[in-house]
C-alpha cells in the first residue's frame, strides 16, 4: 500500500516537471519577438550558401558534396528554395522583401520570368528529393503575385503549379520564322530526346517535314551513356530542337550522331542558354553549324556557333495586351 502511494506521487512530480517544461517552452517561443525570428531566417538562408558550388551553382544533395552522382543545377537548389518558401508561408521574411509592391498600394502584381529556373525539377523522381518548380511557385504566390508571364516551361502541365494565371509564351513564335529565312531545301526536325518529341512535332508539323527522334540512356544526371538515332537523316538538313541547353552533352552528341548517319547539315535551337560548364566548348568542336538560343538568358562566353534571337518584342506586346485585357494567343504561331 505504501509502495502504490510513493509511486503516485513520484508520478505527479513528473508530470509537473513535465508540464513545467514546455510551459518554460511556450513562454520562450511567446517571447521571441518579429525581428528575432526574422534574424533566424536570414541566418538559416545565409547558411544554405554553404551547399553552393565554386562556380555558383547548386548541390543537389547537400550531404553527398563528394558523390560523383551528386550533380550540380545552374538553377537555385531545392533545399534554398524550400527554405525561402517556408520562411515566406510562416511570415519570418520581412515585408520589404516579400511584398513591397503590395505595401505600395500596386494594384496588380505580374511576375514576368523568361526562364523559369526550377522547372527541371517538377516531379520527384528518386528519393529524399523535392519538386522545386512547386515550392518557388508556393513562394511565389505567397509574395503576392497575381499573375506570371513566362516563357518554354519545361513541362506544360507546371502551369498547374501556380495559383494565379499563367501566361505560357512559346519560342517557336521566334524560331519558326527564323528556321524559314534560311531556305532549307531539305529540312528534317529532330529531337535530342523521346522527352522532346512532342515539342519537336510541333515545328515538324508546321513546316511539313520528317521528324526524326533520338532515344538516349543517361549514365548519371548531365552524362549520357549511349543514344539511337530513330528515323533517316541521309542527306538531310537536320534542326534540333530543345527547350534547355545546360551543358551540351545530349544535343553534341546528337548531332554527331546524326552527321555520321549521313545529315547534310545539323542545326540545333533552343530556348533557354543555360550553357554552363563545358557547353562552349562542345558547342564549338562538335557537328553543329549553328547554335540559336533566345536571350532568355543572357550569354556571356564567345562560341562563334552560337546566335541569339531577342524575346523583348514578344513579352513587350504581351505585357501590353494583359494591361489592356486583350487576348494573348493570337501571338502562337501554332
Amino acid at each position: 500500500m505504501d509502495s502504490d502511494i510513493v509511486g503516485s506521487i513520484l508520478l505527479q512530480v513528473v508530470l509537473i516537471a513535465v508540464n513545467a517544461v514546455f510551459a518554460c517552452a511556450e513562454i520562450a517561443v511567446v517571447s521571441f519577438n518579429d525581428a528575432k525570428l526574422e534574424k533566424m531566417a536570414v541566418d538559416l538562408l545565409k547558411s544554405l550558401l554553404a551547399f553552393q558550388s565554386e562556380d555558383g551553382r547548386w548541390y543537389q544533395v547537400v550531404n553527398r558534396g563528394d558523390d560523383p552522382a551528386n550533380w550540380l543545377e545552374n538553377s537555385c537548389s531545392c533545399l534554398y528554395a524550400a527554405a525561402l518558401a517556408r520562411a515566406a508561408r510562416t511570415g519570418l521574411m520581412s515585408a520589404e522583401a516579400i511584398d513591397a509592391a503590395k505595401r505600395a498600394s500596386a494594384r496588380n502584381i505580374v511576375a514576368v520570368i523568361p526562364y523559369f529556373g526550377w522547372a527541371r525539377q517538377d516531379r520527384k523522381d528518386k528519393p529524399r528529393v523535392c519538386i522545386g518548380a512547386k515550392l518557388v511557385a508556393d513562394l511565389l504566390s505567397v509574395a503576392g503575385i497575381d499573375r506570371l508571364i513566362t516563357m518554354d516551361l519545361h513541362a506544360d502541365q507546371e502551369q498547374g503549379f501556380f495559383n494565379v494565371p499563367v501566361d505560357h509564351l512559346y519560342a517557336s513564335t521566334i524560331m519558326m520564322p527564323y528556321i524559314s529565312s534560311l531556305n532549307l531545301k531539305n529540312l528534317c526536325i529532330a529531337t535530342p530526346d523521346v522527352g522532346g518529341s512532342k515539342r519537336a512535332s510541333v515545328y515538324a508539323k508546321y513546316f511539313d517535314c520528317p521528324l526524326v527522334l533520338c532515344n538516349k540512356t543517361r549514365k548519371c544526371a548531365n552524362v549520357v551513356s549511349e543514344m539511337q538515332v530513330i528515323g533517316d537523316v541521309k542527306g538531310k538538313d537536320v534542326i534540333l530542337v530543345d527547350d534547355i541547353v545546360d551543358t551540351a552533352g545530349t544535343i553534341t552528341m546528337a548531332a554527331n550522331l546524326m552527321k555520321e548517319k549521313g545529315a547534310n547539315s545539323v542545326r540545333a535551337i533552343a530556348s533557354h542558354c543555360v550553357m554552363s560548364g563545358p557547353a562552349s566548348e562542345r558547342i564549338q568542336d562538335s557537328a553543329i553549324e549553328e547554335m540559336v538560343f533566345t536571350d532568355s538568358i543572357p550569354y556571356s562566353n564567345r562560341c562563334a556557333k552560337v546566335k541569339q534571337l531577342t524575346i523583348a518584342g514578344m513579352f513587350a506586346e504581351t505585357i501590353r495586351r494583359v494591361e489592356n485585357n486583350e487576348s494573348i494567343s493570337d501571338q502562337y504561331l501554332v
